[in-house]
């Protein structure tokens, strides 16, 4: 019913993967696994991946969204990838003070911000245009004295 009238379905899957969640999985192109780089969340990423194998859905069409990463992190996307075998979808950074912001001030996530950056990189992923989308940035003769915090402000929202 939803894809005749719809080009893009984006559903959040139970927990678990069970029949339904494997059939919505079977129906995709592309199934993703969200994960955080801490070793808890990437063992349940292997688990879900490995339920979904077990219903049939093949790796080739799972793929792994890293979230909240920050410098320093243990272990890189790179690693993850490698340690899931699963390509990676995206990777999501952790930007706390873009979030606050957002909800303080009742907006989306300013696009000009890393994370704002890095959903628009992702949906256009999804879309099908993956090259990596750059917001227009606006440059002054004093813009060297702006902090990155202010000048992602004034970005305004996507």
């Amino acid at each position: 019913f939803a894809s005749s009238r719809y080009d893009y379905i984006l559903a959040d899957l139970p927990d678990t993967v069970d029949e339904e969640a494997s059939e919505v999985a079977l129906l995709s192109r592309t199934t993703f696994i969200v994960t955080t780089p801490e070793m808890l969340s990437l063992e349940l990423a292997r688990q879900r991946i490995e339920e979904l194998e077990s219903f049939g859905v093949p790796r080739s069409r799972v793929q792994v969204l890293v979230n909240r990463v920050q410098r320093g992190d243990i272990v890189s996307p790179n690693e993850i990838q490698e340690r899931l075998g699963c390509e990676l979808g995206g990777v999501i950074p952790n930007d706390y003070p873009a979030v606050y912001r957002s909800i303080f001030e009742g907006t989306f996530v300013s696009a000009g911000t890393k994370l704002g950056r890095a959903y628009c990189a992702l949906a256009r992923s999804i879309a099908g245009y993956p090259e990596a989308f750059e917001p227009a940035r606006t440059h002054s003769m004093f813009g060297f004295l702006t902090s990155p915090r202010r000048s992602a402000v004034r970005a305004g929202t996507a």
